[in-house]
């Protein structure tokens, strides 16, 4: 599944890393204008992460992050703005409980450095570099990246781990909700977080207290999701929403064509090697073994679930790092 795209193995950075401490979902009205239009314009603001179009009360479905609340404030004023936008609903994220991309963990521990951002970027781009690859890019040894990279993993700046398209499981219809809670709202998040079909959930502040996302077989599976949150004790289920089409935003970038193999986009040609040895040689770095394993280290295995992105997959540790 590597080989068709279906499989990816990435590295996947906690958004604290960057800076972002603030994200938000916006459900955006149109008037006088394509819901297309409005959306292509959403999407090419740098803060938002995801744009999709939908079928449901508000046409577009907007995801935007920034660092702190007055960042988030000014974007999605910006979005009011636009031309063709009538309305903008805002649920900012409090406590997100569900989302492969590490916004669930807690704040990473560790302090990277300019060294540390560049392999973390690297990682993003590819997680089956070997510490041979990584140190090529960043002019260190082998040995000296090793020790930068598990820091990251250990400090819960980074995870490597395999995402499976949920289309390949057969999951290709995606759909949203946001709802009420009543009395045991803890025990009722803790609920839809644990189902399958569940790819994100987060609490928030709005209009609704939960908002989520799916991922199922067809659109009468994403009702079906929907039925099944109106019968839980103390929910309200505000709105609902079918994606139609992704506009952007959401994954990883891909993998450059030519297989699973081919370079990424945007990753350089590695430059030579410094010269002199270092305390591992590319010709001798250590090579993961099938339970995970990079020499001594074990790399945490991961199954996340979350929108647009994937299934984890593998178990023992997955990553190409070695």
């Amino acid at each position: 599944m590597q080989e068709t795209g279906r499989l990816r193995v990435v590295g996947i950075v906690h958004p604290a890393v960057r800076g972002i401490t603030a994200r938000a979902q916006l459900a955006v009205s149109v008037r006088g204008a394509t819901a297309a239009a409005v959306a292509a314009a959403v999407a090419e603001l740098p803060e938002c992460h995801r744009a999709e179009l939908a079928a449901g009360r508000a046409p577009v479905v907007a995801e935007v992050a920034g660092g702190g609340l007055d960042r988030l404030t000014a974007v999605v004023d910006r979005v009011r703005r636009m031309e063709g936008v009538a309305c903008v609903e805002t649920a900012v994220y409090t406590r997100v409980l569900k989302d492969p991309y590490l916004a669930s963990a807690p704040p990473p521990e560790a302090e990277p450095d300019q060294v540390d951002l560049r392999l973390l970027g690297l990682l993003e781009r590819d997680g089956r570099l070997s510490f041979a690859e990584l140190a090529g890019y960043v002019g260190l040894s082998p040995g000296a990246v090793r020790s930068r990279v598990m820091r990251l993993l250990e400090g819960r700046a980074l995870r490597v781990t395999a995402l499976l398209d949920p289309a390949a499981a057969g999951q290709g219809c995606h759909g949203g909700f946001a709802l009420t809670l009543g009395p045991g709202a803890e025990r009722v998040a803790a609920t839809v977080a644990s189902w399958e079909e569940t790819r994100f959930l987060t609490r928030c502040l709005g209009r609704s207290d939960l908002v989520g996302a799916v991922a199922v077989e067809n659109p009468e599976a994403v009702r079906g999701v929907h039925e099944r949150l109106r019968l839980l004790p103390g929910v309200e289920l505000r709105d609902t929403w079918l994606r139609l089409d992704r506009v952007a935003g959401g994954r990883p970038p891909r993998a450059a064509k030519g297989g699973c193999g081919a370079r990424p986009e945007g990753l350089p040609e590695a430059p030579p090697r410094l010269a002199g040895p270092g305390p591992a040689d590319p010709g001798t770095s250590p090579r993961p073994s099938s339970s995970g394993q990079a020499g001594s280290a074990r790399f945490p295995s991961h199954g996340p679930d979350g929108p647009g992105g994937g299934r984890g997959a593998g178990r023992g540790g997955a990553g190409g790092v070695r």
